[in-house]
């Protein structure tokens, strides 16, 4: 119980100040759910950045890449998915923080797996949204300034995926569970 409210009120690290150790974001129904995932509220004042550690440069452009906290999730089927950085006051100004999401998970990401989420990067809190993410493993980084201090929390909205004519979905990725396709015999 101490160690969580230290981490709570930011007199120590946060659980999830490395790479290697990002919290993960459940969803439910082994991956399978819909609706709004919420992570638990980490405060980045004791966060710190590793030396091999990329940030991108929307983060650099407006020095958010001081230091930094890990979530990550996965999807086994695509979907439509709203990422949004969160705070549950004010005490962090809205352009000391920011989020790119890599599309990974494995450490450390850079630029082409950031590209390969398809999914914009923000300087600042709010929300990036893209209508038909792929399946597979993703990593948040949130960065900030130096001077951030005060508690975050990622919310993750993840809804069936658009379907546009130019979205290439398949009937399984509108399901809430596994299809099971029986026995399979080669031959």
């Amino acid at each position: 119980i101490i160690s969580i409210f230290l981490a709570l009120t930011g007199f120590s690290q946060p659980l999830n100040d490395s790479c290697a150790r990002p919290q993960l974001i459940p969803i439910s129904k082994g991956g399978f759910g819909t609706g709004v995932f919420t992570t638990d509220t980490f405060n980045i004042n004791k966060a710190t950045s590793e030396g091999a550690e990329y940030f991108h440069p929307d983060l650099v452009s407006v020095g958010n890449d001081k230091k930094s906290i890990w979530f990550k999730f996965f999807l086994p089927v695509k979907r439509a998915v709203r990422i949004e950085l969160k705070q549950p006051s004010t005490k962090i100004n809205s352009k000391d923080v920011g989020f790119v999401t890599y599309k990974t998970n494995t450490c450390y990401p850079g630029y082409t797996q950031a590209t390969d989420a398809y999914i914009t990067p923000l300087n600042q809190f709010g929300s990036s949204f893209h209508p038909c993410m792929e399946a597979g493993w993703y990593m948040i980084q949130v960065g900030s300034k130096s001077a951030a201090n005060g508690p975050v929390f990622i919310e993750l909205s993840i809804s069936y995926p658009v379907q546009y004519s130019s979205v290439t979905s398949s009937y399984y990725d509108l399901t809430d569970s596994a299809y099971s396709f029986g026995t399979l015999k080669t031959g």
